[in-house]
């Protein structure tokens, strides 16, 4: 779709066409609706992004990152930008609907079982092999930048840092969060004479997801052996099978896991102790 099909100049339009309804999230300049179209009744969710914040962007680095889903539309576990609204103060950018972001999803299930974060990691990871055969660098991926649905599906979104990179270019400017960051990325902050990065500083931040995904899977089976336990029947048929579980159904939790968490901290401390010095 060409970006003047959809591209409208004012805001009236938007609420003439667009219900505005209950807040979803709030960004330091921006904040996400859920809305619902007047004419057919589907519900989507508008980001209003206010020009006149000081932390806002450019109007320049929003039309980027319009182009960028212009060009990515229809592509596999990339969000979909339906309308754009554009007035002299705010922008109004209309996606489709998901569920939650992964991390709200995180949170609320403690920990996602092996087939669950395999399911999700293949699905986050096509999405990227997506962005990287049209030559565009995400530079931001975390987990509150993939949003989830019900049916596991996986949408990856908010593209405000991505940009095109020719195949044997790099890139030195210092864009992402710090404990996702590539080392190659966070040294471009310290070393002026650093060689830059490319599109594996996102396979690296996909493997700090897989890392959280692995620390935070098997708590199905370990849950069910404690609350048999706690109700006196342990050394059951019912324990045995799901300390079985516990064991080889869920392994990271017994495995890798533990040590990942090790390295995420690990991670996050160097990012707090260069942070300062970016």
């Amino acid at each position: 779709m060409k970006q003047d099909e959809f591209v409208h100049q004012d805001a009236e339009t938007f609420y003439t066409e667009y219900e505005p309804l209950e807040v979803l999230g709030k960004g330091i300049s921006s904040i996400v609706r859920k809305c619902v179209n007047r004419t057919t009744g589907d519900h989507y969710a508008v980001k209003v992004i206010d020009l006149l914040c000081d932390e806002a962007p450019t109007r320049d680095e929003v039309q980027n990152e319009i182009n960028l889903l212009c060009e990515l539309r229809g592509g596999q576990n990339i969000i979909e930008l339906y309308d754009v609204y554009v007035t002299s103060t705010c922008i109004f950018l209309v996606f489709e609907l998901m569920k939650c972001e992964l991390f709200d999803h995180l949170n609320n299930v403690i920990r996602l079982d092996e087939r669950q974060a395999k399911k999700i990691m293949r699905k986050i990871l096509l999405a990227v092999q997506n962005l990287h055969e049209n030559e565009i660098i995400h530079r931001d991926i975390k987990l509150e930048n993939v949003l989830i649905d019900d049916n596991f599906n996986v949408k990856l979104t908010d593209f405000g840092f991505a940009c095109k990179v020719p195949k044997d270019s790099k890139l030195r400017s210092l864009y992402g969060t710090q404990v996702y960051m590539a080392p190659e990325v966070l040294k471009c902050g310290c070393d002026r004479n650093s060689p830059g990065y490319s599109f594996p500083a996102d396979i690296w931040s996909c493997g700090v997801l897989m890392a959280i995904f692995q620390s935070n899977s098997g708590g199905a089976w370990d849950n069910a052996k404690k609350m048999i336990e706690e109700d006196g029947r342990k050394g059951t048929e019912a324990h045995k099978a799901a300390v079985v579980g516990d064991t080889v159904g869920d392994p990271f939790k017994d495995t890798s896991g533990p040590s990942l968490n090790i390295l995420l901290k690990l991670i996050a401390v160097v990012a707090l102790v260069i942070a300062p010095l970016l």
